[in-house]
């Protein structure tokens, strides 16, 4: 198995199967992964006009979003007075209200009326506001981090930005088109590992999928970049993990994205959402079979097999001990990021040094 102290190089040893199935480390995941990476929760389109706001969830936080003439704010949706929840969904405030004791804020999180006052001696509405949380843009796509001091987008996207401005439409110019969403009895990484995985194609794909040849495999930080080309039609397309728990899929018709919102140790909410530009609306028209996969029909293939794999990750024998060369690196890369994100050393001793 070993050759001079190391392993072959195709020799991977991934997540243990508690991994997939334990509520301690799904806990650990939501503190240490999602409340400290960028995540894409909108568009700009989404946020057009002063109060537009939209909602969300990150690592378990309910966050809001929203913009004022000033720019872009996002806040902990979360009362300052007893913890109301005060936006839902998606739409367009004057002020923000809490409907329990109708305290208001403006679009910026600032205190602004508070009902019965002079019962609250001790409430200064200047020293008080909603819980800040970082959010930027990138591209047209609206991302936030709950981690105060965590590095900027552009840091954290590193060259991955320098790789999408070589795609050739314009990506503040892309609009969503067509939206899935499913709710999976499966783990989160079980979905991220088989997006990442090119090995399946042949298999579970057969009738749906082609595999062209990868001309470019290379990790990028935490996230990871796979692009394959199509010889008859000679163009590439890239298919990038953006860690944690997304995938874009960009191809000269459309962009893709693939985002998994974790919501138990073995249960997950996955939204698909395809974008166009006008141009390429036109010229491919998203519901055409001519032009485009039955994407929906590609995603229950997928799955078909997650599922059993998270039925699986209930034995102890569950654990990923290889992975081929090009076909499962993105696999290998992201089972290693969650190691380091997590911490545990004695997962990973069997690592290469």
């Amino acid at each position: 198995m070993y050759t001079n102290g190391r392993r072959p190089q195709n020799q991977a040893h991934g997540l243990l199967n508690t991994h997939y199935t334990d509520p301690g480390v799904f806990a650990q995941e939501q503190r240490v992964i999602f409340q400290r990476s960028w995540q894409i929760v909108g568009r700009l389109e989404d946020l057009a006009k002063s109060g537009d706001y939209l909602t969300c969830t990150v690592g378990g936080e309910p966050i809001v979003v929203v913009r004022d003439r000033a720019g872009l704010h996002a806040m902990y949706n979360v009362c300052a007075h007893r913890g109301m929840r005060l936006a839902e969904g998606q739409g367009n405030y004057r002020r923000l209200y809490c409907p329990y004791h109708g305290w208001t804020y403006d679009l910026d999180g600032r205190l602004r009326g508070v009902p019965y006052e002079k019962c609250l001696p001790g409430v200064d509405r200047s020293q008080i506001r909603l819980k800040p949380v970082q959010v930027e843009s990138w591209g047209g796509f609206v991302f936030v981090n709950v981690e105060p001091d965590a590095p900027s987008l552009l840091d954290s996207l590193g060259g991955m930005v320098e790789r999408w401005r070589g795609y050739t439409a314009h990506w503040e110019d892309l609009r969503e088109v067509k939206r899935y969403t499913y709710d999976e009895p499966i783990n989160w990484k079980i979905f991220m590992e088989n997006a990442t995985d090119y090995y399946h194609i042949p298999f579970i794909h057969s009738e749906t999928l082609e595999l062209p040849p990868i001309i470019e495999n290379v990790a990028c930080g935490q996230h990871f970049q796979l692009t394959p080309v199509t010889p008859e039609e000679n163009y590439r397309r890239f298919f990038d993990l953006i860690f944690p728990n997304m995938y874009f899929h960009v191809g000269p018709s459309k962009v893709q994205l693939f985002r998994v919102v974790p919501l138990t140790p073995n249960s997950s909410h996955v939204d698909v959402i395809l974008y166009q530009t006008a141009e390429q609306a036109e010229t491919y028209p998203i519901n055409d079979p001519r032009m485009h996969r039955d994407i929906n029909q590609i995603l229950h293939e997928d799955f078909m097999i997650c599922r059993v794999l998270q039925e699986q990750a209930s034995s102890r024998a569950f654990r990923i001990l290889y992975t081929a060369t090009d076909l499962e690196e993105g696999v290998d890369h992201f089972d290693k990021m969650v190691l380091a994100a997590l911490d545990q050393p004695e997962f990973a001793v069997e690592r290469e040094s």
